[in-house]
């Protein structure tokens, strides 16, 4: 976000840099051609506003438990509103699916979101059966709802929300560049902000998981950058391949690339910001670094 140790021979590693990097102000038309990939979702959620201020006010004064008992009996009689109530939003769904971001389109995904089967599962719980791990909140059926400080998570992926990020992740492979197909799936989407490096003259970047490594082999992963004006459609300016670490007991996730000059280190969840941030640093000097931030999605 900003330069850290920049000496006049920050021209060199500019030049080196100038091989990578990403802001992503897109234009009119690959903007649009990105928010065809909505699919089946633009029948089950809308873009209305929703007004949820007192509603966030009542969940924070809300004793837990009784939170926690009638978040389970809204997906256990299929009480959409009462659910939509509950949660703060945006509410995460795994990229191609776009997140859920207000009450109104929470009620429209509520039956792709939450299955017969899982609500007949969840239906025998109550408050008790949230279990407290801790500073990461709270965990219902072995981790897939979670309770936690910016609000509700839901890891569990229903069969129809399954087929419909397929189909997403489908329609999102054909229309990319032909030598980035096949062998791949789409892992995330990155809005980035260059708005503090000029030199910059790239504008948006997708990472891409492997699809044909062997049962025990950890995937590769490809991070495509595309420079200002460019759609998904196009040519990336770069295409590096790297790893994803995990570290410690958060299993904080981040991923990593290199080249004879540099190293990109994608952080999908800055700890300061909560927004992605891309760490680029010169093999060099290390003292040549700038973070350049960006959005998910």
């Amino acid at each position: 976000m900003y330069l850290i140790s920049f000496p006049y021979t920050f021209f060199l590693f500019t030049t080196l840099l100038l091989t990578l990097s990403g802001c992503r102000n897109v234009s009119n038309d690959s903007a649009q051609e990105r928010s065809n990939t909505k699919g089946l979702l633009e029948s089950n959620i809308d873009n209305s506003e929703s007004e949820s201020e007192g509603c966030i006010d009542n969940l924070n004064t809300m004793p837990i438990g009784k939170r926690h008992q009638m978040l389970i009996e809204a997906i256990a009689k299929g009480n959409k509103q009462q659910f939509a109530d509950l949660v703060v939003y945006p509410v995460h769904r795994t990229s191609p699916v776009p997140d859920i971001e207000n009450k109104e389109q929470m009620v429209r995904y509520f039956d792709t979101l939450f299955d017969k089967s899982f609500r007949e599962r969840i239906a025998h719980l109550d408050s008790n059966s949230w279990k407290e791990m801790g500073w990461r909140g709270w965990m219902l059926l072995n981790g897939e709802i979670w309770d936690t400080d910016p609000g509700i998570v839901i890891n569990y992926s229903s069969p129809l929300e399954q087929q419909y990020a397929q189909e997403l992740e489908n329609k999102d492979m054909a229309r990319v560049y032909p030598s980035l197909r096949g062998n791949w799936k789409p892992y995330d989407c990155y809005l980035l902000d260059c708005s503090e490096f000029p030199f910059l003259d790239y504008s948006f970047a997708r990472l891409d998981e492997s699809t044909n490594q062997g049962q025990y082999e950890e995937p590769q992963y490809r991070l495509a950058i595309y420079r200002k004006g460019a759609g998904p459609s196009d040519r990336p300016a770069i295409v590096l391949m790297g790893k994803r670490v995990i570290e410690g007991s958060a299993n904080i996730v981040s991923f990593n690339f290199e080249t004879d000059d540099y190293t990109i280190s994608l952080d999908p969840e800055n700890i300061h910001t909560g927004e992605p941030s891309f760490t680029v640093t010169s093999r060099h000097n290390e003292d040549l670094q700038f973070v350049v931030p960006g959005k998910g999605k």
